[in-house]
C-alpha cells in the first residue's frame, strides 16, 4: 500500500504499519483522545509500534482514562 493508497477506510492501525520505522523512538503529543475517537484509536495504534512518549491531551481526564487503561 503506498501512502496515495490510504482513503476514508483506512484503520489507523494500516497507517502505522506502514510508518512503523518513522515511529519508533519518537514522541507524539495527541489530543482528543478520548474513547471511541480518532485520537484514542491513534494513540493505541501509535503505542504498539514502539514510541518513545504518547502524550495524550484532553479537556477531562475522565475521557482518556479508558485509553489510559
Amino acid at each position: 500500500m503506498s501512502q496515495t493508497d490510504f482513503n476514508a477506510l483506512t484503520s489507523s492501525e494500516e497507517v502505522i504499519d506502514r510508518f512503523t520505522s518513522q515511529v519508533k523512538g519518537r514522541t507524539f503529543a495527541i489530543t482528543g483522545a478520548g474513547t471511541q475517537s480518532v485520537g484514542g484509536y491513534t494513540a493505541l495504534a501509535l503505542a504498539k509500534a514502539g514510541p518513545a512518549h504518547v502524550v495524550l491531551v484532553s479537556r477531562n481526564p475522565a475521557t482518556v482514562r479508558p485509553v489510559l487503561d
